[in-house]
Parts: structure tokens; C-alpha cells; sequence
């Protein structure tokens, strides 16, 4: 029988599988096919891929909210619908990063102890939310916004992601490293 207080609760779930789109089987999915592919790599290296990975892929979703924040300079409604677009998008990418390092790590992503972790990650997300699609557009072309907007945006995205998944690599790292002392004491 499961136990109530170390599983998430229903609302919590429902809230991040409706409102941030994050699928709990992707993440399991995604950690056993980089396991499989690189067998004999240690959960840090594993762990690494994954956030070079993501580093790119934040970078373009960086670059994309600038995009959609250019088209939407003169419509406020198309800006407020970007910048939810955007806090969703970007946030549930990296809690999907940290599940997944969390997987490669052994924890349970099911856990309740997972949720204080999901929330530090949305709220660390936050001033790349601000710099992605941040400035003021009076066009949506590079030409007309520079690409150095752009270019902001995009590694405001990247490096989020990079110093989130490395912050997780340490902190789950450091905690295996702490159940395997404390193992090795009690033998």
C-alpha cells in the first residue's frame, strides 16, 4: 500500500501535468533511453549530458520568447499571453531537467520531497523569464530589435538551464554520497 505521506499529492500532480504540461513517464522515458545508450557512463556524466542538452534547448526557447515577445510589442494581450506561455514553457523545462537528473540519481520523482525542490526551481527560473522576451520591441524583426536582444534572451534561457542542472548534479550528488556514508556506518 502506498504510503500517503511520501507520494504527491493528487492536486499537485494534477496541477503540473495540466498547468505545466510536465510528464513524470517522459522524464522516467528519457533517463532509461541515455542510460541504455551510454551504458557504462557514471551518473554524473549521465547527469551532464542531460544539462548540455538542455543548455541548448533553454537557449532556443530563449531566442523563441524574444520572437514571440517581438510580435507581440503592440498587442497587450498577446504580451500577457506570452509571458504565461513563456513562464510555462521555460519553467517546465527545467523541472523536467531536474527530474531527470533526480532519476539518474535514484530518487523517487514521486516523492514528496520533490516538491519543495520543483518550486526552488520555478522561482530560480524567474529572472531568466525576465530577461527572455525582456525590452522593449517596436518591431518583431532582428534587424529592427538587434540581435543582441536576441542573443540575451537566448543565453538567459541556456544558462539558467546549465546552472540549475549543474546546482542539481552537486545537491544530488552530495545526498547519494551521504546515504552511502551513512550505510557504510551502520555495517
Amino acid at each position: 500500500m502506498e504510503n500517503d505521506k511520501e507520494k504527491q499529492g493528487l492536486f499537485f500532480e494534477e496541477f503540473m501535468f495540466f498547468f505545466m504540461g510536465l510528464r513524470k513517464c517522459h522524464c522516467r522515458h528519457m533517463v532509461g533511453r541515455i542510460k541504455r545508450k551510454y551504458p557504462k557512463d557514471s551518473p554524473d556524466k549521465l547527469a551532464a549530458r542531460l544539462v548540455q542538452a538542455q543548455a541548448a534547448l533553454s537557449f532556443t526557447a530563449g531566442v523563441l520568447a524574444k520572437v514571440q515577445s517581438g510580435l507581440s510589442a503592440g498587442n497587450s494581450t498577446l504580451r500577457l499571453i506570452g509571458i504565461a506561455g513563456r513562464t510555462i514553457i521555460i519553467s517546465r523545462m527545467h523541472v523536467s531537467l531536474i527530474l531527470k537528473i533526480a532519476l539518474i540519481y535514484g530518487k523517487d520523482i514521486d516523492a514528496q520531497e520533490r516538491i519543495p525542490e520543483i518550486l526552488a526551481v520555478i522561482a530560480a527560473t524567474v529572472p531568466a523569464l525576465i530577461l527572455t522576451g525582456s525590452g522593449a520591441n517596436r518591431g518583431g524583426t532582428v534587424e529592427e530589435t538587434g540581435i543582441i536582444n536576441y542573443a540575451t534572451s537566448g543565453v538567459a534561457g541556456g544558462a539558467t538551464a546549465y546552472i540549475l542542472g549543474r546546482a542539481a548534479i552537486m545537491y544530488y550528488k552530495r545526498q547519494a554520497k551521504e546515504v552511502e556514508a551513512k550505510t557504510a556506518k551502520q555495517k
